[in-house]
């Protein structure tokens, strides 16, 4: 779970860095998918 954090962070971090309008829709795109990893890993470990 912590290394899909930080790759939210990163990707939070990178996203106000793009001077591009599409750059930052990209890196939203990329930013959901993590977040959606990471709460598919947070379901299975609530399973257990």
């Amino acid at each position: 779970m912590a290394v899909q954090q930080e790759k939210a962070r990163q990707l939070i971090d990178g996203m106000s860095r793009f001077p591009q309008t599409e750059n930052a829709v990209q890196a939203s795109e990329n930013l959901g998918g993590v977040l959606d990893s990471a709460n598919h890993n947070y379901q299975v470990l609530c399973r257990r």
